[in-house]
């Protein structure tokens, strides 16, 4: 009796992990790791609370995948004010996720339009090799290296 009870047990702790696994994907991670831990979120304090708070709830968004929900509370942030670079720049991100990487080059240039902080401008430029990458835009790639090496 007691040898099934623990068989049975192994098998619901199996099952129960299982189904578990699956609830919750992770982010995907970039060959900058998670960047917006540091670099995005730098500029915060520099915006309104509304601003503030909406930028907080996209970065738990992108955190837990949840990519649209993220992209839709960004895009309400440059409703409010469209010189964030940094929200620019998480939209780039999210586009590479949706394997839109022309859309990505196209967002990061405008982050970095916006952009006086050198470590956005070289994360930005990152994310754009690795877009251009995707798209084998070769120019691109030869752009965003020479930016890069730039900075070092």
């Amino acid at each position: 009796m007691q040898q099934h009870f623990h068989t049975f047990a192994a098998s619901l702790l199996v099952l129960l992990l299982t189904a578990c696994a699956g609830l919750t994907p992770a982010p995907q991670q970039t060959e900058t790791g998670l960047p917006w831990q540091a670099v995005w979120q730098s500029d915060i304090g520099r915006h309104n609370t509304a601003v503030q708070q909406l930028i907080r709830q996209a970065d738990d968004a992108i955190r837990n995948a949840n990519y649209d929900k993220a992209a839709s509370l960004l895009e309400r942030v440059l409703r409010i004010d469209n010189r964030v670079a940094s929200v620019w720049s998480r939209l780039s991100w999210l586009a590479m996720q949706q394997q839109q990487a022309r859309r990505a080059q196209n967002l990061l240039m405008r982050s970095n339009s916006l952009s006086q902080d050198d470590a956005l401008r070289k994360l930005n430029w990152r994310l754009y090799r690795r877009a251009s990458e995707a798209i084998d835009d070769r120019a691109g790639v030869a752009r965003a290296e020479q930016k890069l090496a730039a900075f070092d």
